[in-house]
């Protein structure tokens, strides 16, 4: 398995205990306003028309995507790894944040 599909793997089975909790989960202030931009981002991101682009801007559009996923998959798999460190999953009778809802 290659490292980046181990960390999609882990924050998608991390994703599933907020899921069980609801809406229990509360983000704080500096992650909570870093948060808010990303998902503005990508408001953004949904509203632009690809049909304008050039090809050329198509095409540099699409690795730009794949980059900017990468490095939010990067801080998921951070944030899900101090959420291990510091045992948070302990309160959802999870082993982990890598083995919860299996």
């Amino acid at each position: 398995m290659h490292d980046a599909d181990m960390y999609r793997t882990v924050a998608r089975q991390q994703r599933c205990i907020a899921r069980e909790r609801g809406g229990s989960y509360q983000v704080g202030p500096p992650v909570e306003a870093a948060l808010a931009k990303v998902r503005q981002g990508l408001t953004e991101l949904a509203a632009a028309d690809p049909a304008l682009c050039t090809d050329d801007e198509l095409a540099a559009a699409v690795l730009e995507a794949g980059a900017a996923a990468s490095q939010l998959t990067a801080q998921e798999s951070r944030l899900t790894g101090h959420f291990d460190r510091r045992s948070v999953y302990r309160a959802d009778a999870c082993v982990a944040a890598s083995g919860c809802c299996g």
